[in-house]
Order: structure tokens, then sequence, then C-alpha cells
């Protein structure tokens, strides 16, 4: 019906669950900073520039949050990868997880996954979320090696640009 009237389709994507314990399993976590904070390094690397102080909050929301980073190759470099995860009850989220593209297809992602989910089930979670765009080919090859497998799918969507006021 959106699309009938005009809107447009920006992002699909999925909704994934899984195992937290075959996920901190799959690689040795060493070389992994974990913190409570996302500090400027982490924010160098994080795809959405311009964090607002909003962006920031957001970040930063939940019951306990964990950052972690796989610091650059040399010094003052951003880092060679990233990630978030949520912990909250039996659930664990992801998010932001995000590698040099240089330094792809080397396990790093696989890397902070494993350590923050032996951190989430440290906190007593054993189940995992995440959201996964449709055209994310590597990341879904990648999650799905993990075990996890798609819930259910969803889209966002624009208004038109000569919608007036959006009624």
């Amino acid at each position: 019906e959106l699309e009938r009237r005009g809107w447009v389709r920006e992002v699909t994507a999925e909704l994934w669950i899984g195992a937290l314990a075959p996920i901190a399993d799959r690689a040795e976590a060493s070389g992994v900073v974990l913190s409570r904070a996302a500090d400027e390094a982490w924010l160098a690397r994080y795809q959405r520039k311009g964090v607002s102080e909003v962006a920031l909050k957001v970040l930063g929301s939940g019951p306990s949050v964990w950052f972690a980073t796989v610091p650059g190759t040399s010094e003052g470099a951003a880092p060679a990868a990233i990630g978030r995860c949520v912990v909250d009850g039996r659930w664990a989220s992801f998010a932001a997880v995000e590698v040099d593209p240089a330094l792809r297809r080397r396990g790093l992602a696989s890397t902070v996954m494993a350590a923050l989910a032996r951190r989430a089930l440290d906190e007593g979670a054993s189940a995992a979320w995440l959201q996964v765009e449709e055209d994310n080919a590597g990341a879904r090859a990648l999650y799905a090696g993990m075990g996890f497998a798609a819930h259910h799918a969803y889209h966002h969507y624009r208004e038109p640009a000569d919608s007036g006021s959006g009624q």
C-alpha cells in the first residue's frame, strides 16, 4: 500500500536469532578490548558518521551495554573492527559489527562477536538477535555460519517528497 501511494522502500532487513554459546566458542577473542562506552576510536570506525548527542545516548542505552574494539594496525589508526552488544536478561542484541574494508575476510567480525557473546553469557544471556540488511551478503553468510537464522523481515520506507504534511 505504501508503494502504491508513492513511498520509497529504502531498506529491507531481517531480524535473525541464534544461541550464544556457539558464537562464543567460534573464535579466540584475544586482542578485543571491551568497554562500557563508545570512545573516539570506536566512533572512528562506526559507519554512521557525524554521530549526534542523541545517537550517542541511543548507542549507550540498554540494561548492560558493551562496545568491542580491535585496535587498528598502526598507532592512531581507526580500529580494525568494532561491535556493540546489549544484554537484557536472557537475550543479547548485536549491532554495529564493522570491519575495516581492507581487513575483511580475516575473522575479525567473528572475533568481535565471540568476545561480546562471552560477555553476554557471563551475564546470564543464552540467546541473541541482530538485524541484517537483505543486500548484505557477506554479513548474512557470516551470521548463518554462526547459527543465526531469520525470524522475520521488515522494510523502511521514505515518504514521497511531494506529500506535503505527510497526511
